[in-house]
């Protein structure tokens, strides 16, 4: 739905200008809308493993998968063992993100924090061995 917004207002500049809501709260600012892009494009990365959580079959063979392209969607750095971090070239969002940086660094510690134990729980395990 926000995406379909801000290709609305891509299409037609003036059209905040004639949206009631602007009338009383004021149109978004260029900033503003760039930040909104970069949520939306954020967002989509989740929607491949939301719809496949949300399919009629058995999904438990693609958590580990989806943990793990997830994960690697929202590293935008790489830490190397002797202590580099670089930029993760895996990342789609890499080089989208400028204002949602903490936003995405967000995401993947709550990522991180919630599914890490699918990598050490046997059920996941085995389930993404049957699948596959």
């Amino acid at each position: 739905m926000l995406s379909k917004l801000i290709e609305a207002f891509e299409k037609d500049p003036t059209l905040q200008g004639r949206l009631n809501a602007t009338k009383k709260h004021g149109k978004l600012l260029a900033a503003e809308l760039k930040t909104l892009k970069e949520l939306v494009t954020v967002l989509e990365t989740f929607k491949e493993a939301t719809d496949e959580f949300q399919a009629e079959s058995e999904t438990v063979g693609v958590v580990i998968p989806a943990y793990i392209d997830m994960l690697t969607k929202v590293s935008l750095t790489t830490t190397y063992t002797n202590g580099w971090i670089l930029p993760n070239a895996a990342c789609p969002l890499q080089n989208v993100t400028s204002h949602c940086k903490e936003f995405v660094a967000a995401l993947k510690a709550s990522l991180e924090k919630r599914l890490s134990y699918v990598l050490r729980n046997n059920f996941y395990v085995l389930g993404n061995k049957i699948i596959n």
